[in-house]
């Protein structure tokens, strides 16, 4: 896959310049302190949640970048030890969405289940000029040779 099957995408989905810039943006511009504070209040299990200052200082430590795998993409924060009542600086790190929920006791199924999906229908296209609606779209992704992967 590269950047011109991207655009390629966009075109026949009809995503404007802009919608694309947006969701970009949404995925991997910087989160912000204060929902993050937001949400970690609401959870009755966890501590005192950080100040906005302190996550902050984590977010600038860590680069704005996922300790585990290095995205820049839905970056969060997590406890290092799994206890969510230890809220001890040395003790959150920050890591992208994926990685945090690979070491939950939740983890994420499928996590690049939408890129499969993505690549599969650019191989649709690719081979037939056209999606031929649903039900080709998905008697191909059911035949896929990475379907057997995703569909479990």
């Amino acid at each position: 896959m590269n950047r011109q099957s991207v655009i390629q995408l966009l075109d026949l989905l009809g995503v404007s310049d802009d919608e694309a810039l947006k969701a970009l943006l949404s995925v991997f511009a910087s989160v912000q302190p204060g929902p993050i504070m937001a949400a970690w209040k609401k959870r009755a299990d966890y501590g005192v949640a950080p100040t906005t200052k302190e996550i902050w200082a984590l977010f600038t430590r860590a680069g704005f970048r996922c300790g585990r795998c290095g995205s820049h993409s839905t970056l969060t924060i997590d406890h290092d030890n799994r206890d969510t009542q230890d809220v001890r600086l040395e003790n959150l790190r920050v890591v992208c969405h994926s990685c945090n929920r690979a070491t939950s006791s939740r983890p994420l199924q499928n996590k690049d289940a939408g890129l499969r999906i993505y690549k599969a229908i650019v191989d649709l296209y690719q081979k037939n000029g056209s999606f031929g609606g649903w039900g080709v779209l998905f008697a191909f992704v059911a035949n896929w040779p990475a379907a057997a992967e995703f569909l479990g």
